[in-house]
């Protein structure tokens, strides 16, 4: 894991210093190309996986040893013969900026309006995705969901996620001036109601409508996936913007961490919010399913709420971004910086809770007999 974070990292970075130094044909070129790339690979991905551990149900397929093993020699083959192909560039020790410096760029970059104001909804618009942690468990008990079908879940969403940026970077981003407002409003909206589509599924509306329970499920996921699409290069193009010279690697790192956080703080809640309503596995296999419907509809909800403050806080475009970056203050970037230390402490704390007391609460346990 520490190595993947590490490549990306560092993929990051070029990213950042090639959109900096202006290596590019129209903003956003680069990072949609990197996008486009990732989602490709993860529809492959998901595809083979789909494919290769259904060996219960067809017969063939891989073991879980085995597709380990063979997860392990992937990267032999595919990532050490592009190593050959890397140019380094060298620079001399002069050239690079005295830490004490480097830690002031960052300090500023973080006090401006640009930065802070962005970081911030975008940090309460990923906290406050939640999902129905029980929603997989249910598939599996009421509709028997094998490995296969679930995999080709993922892969579709990936597809059609890759299907997103390609209409993003080819006419979205070059027909609208400012569309960032419009892109988050209309993708949460669809997010929310497609979300909500899901309790038709408890009700067994899909059957009223003559749609497989596969195919609604898919159809719904797909979906989401799509419109969650259109969010990833606004947030891209917003953090590049905001990134000093010469300091790419760590400002997209540190800007990317925070709504990474907020992310994890919103898989952390959507557990905790298990034990509102009986839908531990053990209620749904004794055919319990009106928590799962109850909890679809209060997580749906709850996503639409950042959308109120989007006029607020998130710049239309790229072309108030830069003029926001003339205005400092210093608890903005304050409060930026508490929100990833909460945020770290938050999400490390309830990750080793999870791994030592499992059946606690605050990790989605039934609770601990002591």
């Amino acid at each position: 894991m520490v190595g993947i974070v590490m490549a990306d990292v560092m993929g990051d970075a070029y990213v950042a210093h090639l959109v900096l130094k202006q290596h590019e044909a129209y903003p956003g070129q680069v990072q949609s190309i990197v996008y486009m790339c990732r989602f490709l690979s993860e529809m492959v991905g998901y595809w083979c996986g789909a494919l290769l551990s259904n060996q219960s149900n067809w017969g063939v397929g891989l073991s879980m040893r085995e597709l380990f093993f063979f997860l392990a020699l992937l990267p032999i083959f595919t990532v050490v013969p592009c190593i050959v192909k890397l140019r380094e560039d060298t620079y001399a020790s002069h050239d690079v900026p005295p830490l004490r410096s480097q830690l002031d760029s960052l300090w500023l970059m973080l006090q401006r309006r640009a930065t802070w104001q962005s970081v911030c909804f975008l940090a309460f618009f990923n906290a406050l995705l939640l999902r129905n942690s029980a929603w997989g468990n249910y598939l599996t008990v009421a509709y028997h969901f094998n490995a296969f079908e679930y995999g080709s879940m993922s892969a579709i969403g990936s597809s059609v996620t890759f299907l997103a940026i390609y209409l993003y970077r080819h006419y979205i981003m070059l027909a609208f001036e400012n569309p960032w407002h419009q892109v988050y409003i209309i993708t949460g909206c669809v997010v929310a109601a497609f979300s909500l589509l899901n309790v038709l599924l408890v009700f067994k509306g899909n059957e009223v409508l003559g749609i497989p329970a596969f195919w609604f499920a898919v159809g719904d996921s797909a979906v989401i996936s799509f419109a969650k699409g259109f969010q990833y290069l606004p947030l891209a193009i917003i953090f590049v913007a905001v990134c000093p010279p010469n300091q790419e690697g760590v400002a997209f790192a540190l800007l990317t961490s925070v709504t990474n956080l907020a992310h994890a703080f919103a898989y952390t809640i959507s557990n905790m919010m298990l034990r509102i309503w009986p839908v531990e596995l053990t209620d749904l296999k004794q055919g319990h399913f009106n928590g799962v419907w109850k909890l679809t509809l209060l997580t749906s909800l709850v996503a639409l709420f950042p959308l109120l403050f989007i006029g607020k806080l998130l710049p239309r475009g790229k072309g108030e971004l830069e003029a926001m970056k003339a205005e400092l203050s210093v608890y903005g970037a304050r409060f930026v910086a508490l929100l990833y230390v909460v945020g770290f402490i938050w999400v490390m704390l309830l990750s080793l809770l999870a791994i030592v007391r499992p059946c606690h609460v605050l990790v989605g346990g039934h609770g601990c007999a002591d």
